[in-house]
Order: C-alpha cells, then structure tokens, then sequence
C-alpha cells in the first residue's frame, strides 16, 4: 500500500459475509496511516473556540469570528487558561 495521511473508510460488503475480512484490511490501513507518521497536518481554521480546550492544545483561529488577540493563525492553549499565538 502507499503511504497515505488521510483515511477514507472503504464500505463493508453490502451482502454482510465477509465483514470480518473487511474490518481486518480496513484496520490494516488505518495502522500504516497512523504509525506510518505523517509530513504535514492541516488545521483548517475555526470560527469559534474550541468547547473544551486543554493545555497543549493547537488550533487555527480564522482571526475574524474567533480571535484570541493576535488576528489570524495558531494558537496554543496554554496551562494558565489562555490562547498563545504561536
């Protein structure tokens, strides 16, 4: 298989007999995805804050709806509760 960052789920068999087969190739595909690393990621900017956010958490402000301080871009969220452009 080659290397791949992005699952996209293949549908089961529609008649159910070989399900199990499916999920077996299917989990294969998501560990080579996942221990395979990857060389980019791509955080598509937010209109809002995150509902939750933990330190340590990375997200893409759009600047416009949500805008933790610095305009547009990443932001961390950092153990004393706020975002930190980074």
């Amino acid at each position: 298989m080659a290397a791949r960052s992005v699952y996209e789920p293949l549908m089961p068999p529609a008649d159910g007999m070989d399900v199990a087969q499916w999920a077996l190739r299917e989990f294969a595909r998501l560990a080579e995805i996942l221990n395979g690393g990857m060389d980019r990621i791509v955080l598509v900017p937010q209109a809002a804050a995150p509902p939750k956010p933990r330190a340590g958490m990375v997200a893409n402000a759009n600047g416009t709806n949500w805008n933790p301080g610095g305009g547009a871009g990443l932001y961390q969220f950092t153990a004393g509760g706020t975002w930190a452009k980074l």
